[in-house]
C-alpha cells in the first residue's frame, strides 16, 4: 500500500484501485492518450481484479517472458491477460 500526504502531519493510505484510477486520469489529462492497455500474468488475480474494478475490459491474452502459475522460473511464453480502456476528455 502507498501513502499520500494530505497535510503536514496527516497521512492517508492509497490502495491499488486509487493508484490505477489516477494513472488513467494522468494518461488522459497529461499525456492526452485515447486509451490505455495494461497486462499482467494470467494467474495474477489481484492485479486483474484491480484492472476490472477501475473499468478496464479484458480483451485477450499475449505470450511474453514471465511466470507461469506453479512455476518458480520465468518462461519464454508465459500467458498474460490483456486489458484495455478507452479514455474520453474531461
Amino acid at each position: 500500500m502507498s501513502v499520500r500526504t494530505t497535510g503536514r502531519l496527516h497521512l492517508e493510505p492509497i490502495g491499488p484501485c486509487e493508484i490505477g484510477r489516477e494513472g488513467l486520469v494522468f494518461a488522459r489529462d497529461v499525456l492526452a492518450a485515447q486509451g490505455v492497455v495494461a497486462f499482467t500474468e494470467r494467474h495474477n488475480v489481484n492485479s486483474r481484479g484491480v484492472m476490472e474494478r477501475i473499468g478496464m475490459t479484458y480483451t485477450g491474452e499475449i505470450r511474453w517472458r514471465g511466470l507461469v502459475e506453479g512455476q518458480t522460473e520465468q518462461q519464454d511464453a508465459a500467458p498474460f491477460a490483456v486489458y484495455l480502456t478507452q479514455l474520453t476528455g474531461s
